[in-house]
């Protein structure tokens, strides 16, 4: 992705309720990552407005594939990615050590073709 990723936050009342990115992957993907909705304001539809927002500057970009990664704990999310058209590519065991803990999540790799 040429210039780098995209970054965007969604306030409500001055009050920031959402963020999400697009980090460069190759000159024809990127993931959408970082997509948070405070707990607060999550079920409003902030969540899809970022992804779409994101997924339209991907497609401005000329990107031909947008990737992320979710927890399959994760379903309202899982759920939001499937109706924007991501499908699943594969399912694994994502590990990593926070502060000397090793910690395991059951993640699902899904993309989207543009």
């Amino acid at each position: 992705m040429q210039g780098g990723g995209a970054f965007l936050v969604l306030k409500e009342q001055g009050q920031l309720v959402g963020m999400g990115g697009l980090r460069p992957m190759s000159a024809e993907r990127a993931e959408l990552c970082k997509l948070h909705v405070h707990p607060q304001a999550q079920g409003k539809g902030y969540g899809r407005q970022l992804a779409e927002a994101l997924l339209r500057e991907a497609a401005a970009r000329r990107l031909t594939t947008v990737e992320l990664h979710v927890t399959v704990t994760q379903t309202a999310a899982v759920a939001l990615y499937r109706k924007l058209g991501f499908v699943p590519t594969k399912q694994a065991v994502f590990e990593t050590t926070v502060g000397g803990v090793p910690l395991s999540y059951d993640t699902l790799y899904m993309e989207k073709t543009l």
